[in-house]
C-alpha cells in the first residue's frame, strides 16, 4: 500500500485473527498514541500511526543546522506495506488546496539538508503559489544520492512569478509520490532546517521554517481494525464505545474526499487480501447503527458496509448494503447470506460514504455498535493466567474468550479483591501459599458460556538479606546478599556479592528471586566515614587550680581514631594543643604552656577550647563548638566577678548557678557561700576580711559529663557535674599551695632547680607542656637539687607531695 501524500488506498491489517469471530466487533478496545508534528506543519506521522506503524516517519530531530530542532523525514515499512515521509503546509495537487497566506513575489527559496535516497528512488520539494485559487506558480525539486552533511539549497524559481500571489504550498518528501513513476523504497531519508523564501522581505505568517515548535497529536487507533477517518465515541449501543466514522475534505496530495472507514483487510502491494478466519456458509451479520448523511434531510449520500469471503486466498462471494439516515437511537441491521461453498476467510469494511464520493458528502458521519455474526451466538469461555505466582504480587487474569462476551464472572478462590469479579481482566493478589482454583464464565446476550478452571501454584517470596561495611573513600568494600537463588543489584551487578569502590556512603538494594521466580528486595549500606564535628562535654579548671581540663563523651562517635583538642590563641584562630586516642580516657589536661600568646594557664585568664575527630581513614574533620572557662577574679574587698561560661553558638549557657566557694584556712575544705543563676557574673563575701588565709572559686553547675574509660579497662570514671574556676586569694594571684610544707626554688631557673621540705621529699614528677614525663624520682631526703639543663625552655609542671608547682625554665 502507498497511502500517502499524492494518493489515497484502503488501510493495512493489523493482523490480528479470531476464528469464526469478528476482531473486537464490540468496538470497546482502543489503544491511545502520540506524536509531535511541527506545528503549522501537516506530517505523514498522523497517516502512519493510523495504519499501525509504530516508528513515526517525520520526526523531531535534534540534528539541526541551527537552533535546536530539524525534521527528519523517513520510508519505513510495516509488514508488507510502505510508507514514505513528508509534510505540507497544503494540500498539492493541480489545482493545490490549502496552503498558507502569503503577499509576497520570491525570487526562490533556501534551506540547509542532508539525505540518503535509495537506488530508484527520490525525494521531492515541491512550492506552489495560488492567487484567487488558481495556480499562478509550480516548482518541483527532486533530491537523488547521498549526502551525510548539512548543505545549502538555494534554487531560483524559473520562471519567475509574475504576479503576486495570495497562497503559498510547500512540501517535502522522502520518496517519489509523482504519478506513474511514485516510488517507496524503504530508508530513505531526507533531514531539512532553515526554510525560507529569498528576495522578499517577510516570510508567511507562523511558517516556523526553522521547525524549532513542535506540538504533541494524540490518536486512538481501533484494535484488531485499519481505519481512515475514524475516532472513539461513547455514543455507544451497547457497552462503553462505539466507532465513528467520518467523511474529511480531501487529504493532502490529492484530490479526493477521505471517506471514513475500518476494515479487517489490507491492501499492500496489490488486491485486498487479509482478513479473519471465517468457515460458515449460511449466516447472517448484524450489527446497530446511526447515520447522519451529509445536508441532511436533502442528502444524495450513503454509507456502506461489505462482506467478501474467500476460500485459498481466491474470491468467491461477497454480500453487502447501504445505511440510510438513522437519527436518535441505534438501528439493528441483519445482512442474511447463503454462500455457493464454504469460505476460509471474511474481509469487513464499512464506509461513511457511497464510492465515488463527492465533495457534497463531506460531513457524513456513521456510528456502528455490537457488530457480529449470528453463528457466533453463545460465548466460549477461554482465558489465560500465569502457571505460578508468587505471594503478595499482582497476578493478571486475561480473557480469551470467543464470540464477543459482554460480561464475565471470575470466581478465584482464596484471592484479594475476594473470590469473585466481573471485570473483563481483573489483577488478583494471594495472600497465602498453595494451589489454587481460577474459573471464568464469559456472557452475552445469547447466553453464558461454560465455566472453564485453571490452576495456578502460589510460592513464597523470598527473605532476602544484605550485609553492610564500611570502608575508607577510594577503597574496596564487599558487602553479600543471601535468602534467594539469582540476585541483580540496583546499580546492575548480578550475584550474590557486590564489590564496589564508593566515594560516599551509599545504599545498595539487591533483588533475589528463588527457583520458583518469586523475588524480594534488601538494602545494603557501605559507609563511608566523614567524620562528624564533636561536642565538648564541659571544659574546667582543675582542682588545684593548675590547669584546664577538657571532657567528652566519646561513645556518640564511630570510627575515631582520636579526638584532637585546640586552643583560642587569639581572636577567632585555634591551634592544636594536644590529641588523646579513641582508647584513652575522654579527657584532656592542658600542659601547653609554650602555645602563645596565651599559654593556658587558668590562673591568668579565661580560654576557648574545640574538639576535632581524626577518623580511622586518617580523615580530619570540622572543629566542633568552643566552650569557654571561667576565670575568677577579685578586688581584695570581698568583692568576686567572673566571666560567663559560652558555648559557641548558644544563646543560653548551659549553666544552671555559679556557686561562691571557699577555702577558710587553705586547707582544700571548700564550702558554698553563696550562689547565683548562670546569667549572673558576681557575689560578694561580707566576711572576706574574717579569712585572711582563705581562697575562693566559683563552680558553674548544671553539666554531667561522664568521660569513657579506656578501653578494656574494668574502671568507671565518676560524672563530673561542675565546671570549676581558677583559685583566688588575697596572698598572693594564682595558685596557693596548701600546708606550705616545701620550697621550689629558684623559680625561674636556668637549670638548677632546689627543692627543700620539712619532711622527705617523696616521689617527684616532672611534666612538659605536652603532659609528658621529662623526670621522675622517689627522693627519701629533704632537700635535693634537680639538673634540668638539658631541658627546652618553658614552662613545667613540678608535682611534689601530691601538689603542683609551676616552673619556668629559661
Amino acid at each position: 500500500m502507498k497511502k500517502q501524500l499524492f494518493t489515497f488506498i484502503a488501510v493495512i491489517t493489523t493482523g490480528l485473527a479470531f476464528a469464526q469471530t469478528i476482531p473486537n466487533g464490540n468496538f470497546e478496545n482502543w489503544i491511545t498514541k502520540s506524536f509531535e508534528d511541527p506545528l503549522y506543519w501537516a506530517c505523514s506521522n498522523d497517516e502512519t500511526h493510523g495504519n499501525g506503524y509504530v516508528a513515526n516517519n517525520a520526526q523531531k530531530t535534534t540534528d539541526a543546522k541551527s537552533g535546536n530542532f530539524a525534521i527528519k523525514l523517513t520510508t519505513v515499512t510495516n509488514g508488507t506495506d510502505t510508507a514514505g515521509g513528508y509534510f505540507a503546509d497544503g494540500n498539492p495537487g493541480n489545482p493545490p488546496q490549502g496552503g498558507m497566506a502569503y503577499n509576497q513575489m520570491p525570487t526562490g527559496f533556501k534551506c540547509w539538508h542532508k539525505y540518503n535516497i535509495m537506488p530508484g528512488d527520490t525525494g521531492l520539494i515541491l512550492v506552489q503559489f495560488k492567487k484567487n485559487g488558481a495556480l499562478i506558480g509550480f516548482y518541483l525539486y527532486k533530491i537523488f544520492g547521498t549526502q551525510n552533511n548539512y548543505t545549502l539549497f538555494s534554487p531560483t524559481f524559473s520562471p519567475a512569478l509574475t504576479q503576486t500571489p495570495d497562497t503559498v504550498v510547500f512540501a517535502a518528501t522522502s520518496c517519489n509520490f509523482m504519478g506513474n513513476t511514485k516510488k517507496f523504497i524503504p530508508g530513505s531519508t531526507v533531514t531539512m532546517d532553515s526554510i525560507a523564501f529569498t528576495g522578499v522581505s517577510s516570510q508567511p505568517a507562523n511558517f516556523n521554517g526553522d521547525f524549532e515548535l513542535w506540538q504533541t497529536i494524540t490518536r486512538e487507533n481501533l484494535v484488531g481494525w485499519n481505519c481512515r477517518g475514524t475516532v472513539k465515541t461513547t455514543d455507544k449501543y451497547k457497552g462503553t464505545y462505539a466507532v465513528e466514522l467520518i467523511t474529511d475534505p480531501p487529504g493532502f496530495g490529492n484530490n479526493q474526499v477521505n471517506v471514513g472507514g475500518f476494515t479487517n483487510a489490507t491492501n499492500g502491494n496489490g488486491p485486498p487480501k487479509g482478513g479473519s478466519p471465517y468457515s460458515t456458509q449460511t449466516d447472517t451479520l448484524v450489527f446497530y447503527y446511526k447515520y447522519l448523511p451529509a445536508n441532511f434531510p436533502s442528502y444524495t449520500d450513503s454509507a456502506e458496509v461489505n462482506m467478501s469471503f474467500s476460500k485459498n486466498g481466491s474470491w468467491i462471494d461477497g454480500r453487502g448494503t447501504r445505511l440510510g439516515p438513522v437519527i436518535g437511537n441505534f438501528q439493528k441491521v441483519e445482512i442474511p447470506f447463503t454462500l455457493s461453498q464454504t469460505p476460509d476467510t471474511v474481509m469487513i469494511d464499512a464506509s461513511s460514504s457511497k464510492w465515488p464520493a463527492q465533495n457534497s458528502y463531506i460531513g457524513s458521519d456513521l456510528i456502528i455498535d455490537q457488530m457480529y455474526f449470528k453463528s457466533q451466538k453463545i460465548p466460549i469461555s477461554k482465558f489465560s493466567l500465569p502457571a505460578s505466582g508468587c505471594k503478595g504480587v499482582p497476578i493478571q487474569l486475561t480473557d480469551n474468550s470467543a464470540n464477543m462476551p459482554t460480561s464475565w464472572i471470575w470466581i478465584t478462590t482464596g484471592s484479594t479483591p475476594t473470590n469473585s469479579s466481573t471485570q473483563q481482566n481483573p489483577v488478583v493478589t494471594y495472600t497465602n501459599t498453595g494451589t489454587f482454583n481460577v474459573s471464568l464464565q464469559a456472557k452475552d446476550s445469547f447466553g453464558s458460556g461454560a465455566y472453564v478452571t485453571h490452576t495456578i501454584v502460589i510460592y513464597n517470596n523470598p527473605v532476602v538479606t544484605a550485609s553492610s561495611a564500611t570502608v575508607c573513600a577510594g577503597s574496596t568494600a564487599t558487602i553479600t546478599a543471601g535468602g534467594a537463588s539469582t540476585y541483580t543489584w540496583s546499580n546492575a551487578a548480578t550475584g550474590a556479592t557486590l564489590t564496589v569502590t564508593p566515594g560516599a556512603t551509599s545504599m545498595y538494594t539487591v533483588t533475589g528471586t528463588s527457583a520458583q521466580g518469586c523475588s524480594n528486595s534488601a538494602t545494603g549500606l557501605i559507609t563511608v566515614p566523614v567524620p562528624v564535628s564533636p561536642d565538648i562535654c564541659m571544659v574546667s579548671t582543675d582542682s588545684a587550680s593548675v590547669n584546664n581540663i577538657i571532657y567528652w563523651d566519646k561513645t556518640l562517635y564511630n570510627n575515631v581514631d582520636s579526638f584532637i583538642v585546640y586552643r583560642e590563641v587569639s581572636t577567632g584562630n585555634y591551634k592544636r594543643i594536644g590529641a588523646q586516642h579513641y582508647s584513652m580516657l575522654s579527657q584532656f589536661t592542658d600542659l601547653a604552656r609554650n602555645v602563645t600568646p596565651a599559654n593556658g594557664d587558668p590562673n591568668i585568664g579565661s580560654y576557648r577550647y574545640k574538639l576535632q575527630i581524626r577518623d580511622t581513614c586518617g580523615n580530619y574533620g570540622v572543629l566542633g563548638k568552643y566552650h569557654n572557662t571561667v576565670y575568677i577574679t577579685t578586688n581584695h574587698s570581698g568583692a568576686y566577678n567572673w566571666n560567663s561560661y559560652l558555648v559557641e553558638g548558644s544563646i543560653q549557657t548551659p549553666v544552671s548557678t555559679f556557686d561562691l566557694l571557699r577555702d577558710d584556712n587553705n586547707t582544700g575544705a571548700w564550702h558554698a557561700i553563696g550562689f547565683v543563676s548562670g546569667n549572673q557574673f558576681s557575689l560578694n563575701d561580707p566576711s572576706y576580711s574574717s579569712y585572711p588565709n582563705a581562697n575562693w572559686r566559683v563552680d558553674a553547675n548544671g553539666f554531667n559529663c561522664t568521660p569513657t574509660a579506656r578501653l578494656g579497662s574494668n574502671s568507671t570514671q565518676a560524672s563530673i557535674v561542675k565546671s570549676k574556676s581558677n583559685i583566688t586569694n588575697n596572698r598572693n594571684s594564682g595558685i596557693k599551695i596548701a600546708n606550705e610544707t616545701f620550697s621550689v626554688y629558684p623559680n625561674p631557673s636556668t637549670g638548677a632547680v632546689n627543692l627543700q621540705s620539712d619532711k622527705e621529699l617523696g616521689m617527684v614528677i616532672v611534666y612538659n607542656a605536652l603532659g609528658e614525663v621529662v623526670y621522675q624520682e622517689k627522693i627519701a631526703e629533704t632537700n635535693k637539687t634537680i639538673d634540668l639543663r638539658n631541658f627546652n625552655a618553658g614552662i613545667y609542671t613540678v608535682v611534689l607531695q601530691g601538689k603542683h608547682v609551676k616552673l619556668i625554665k629559661e
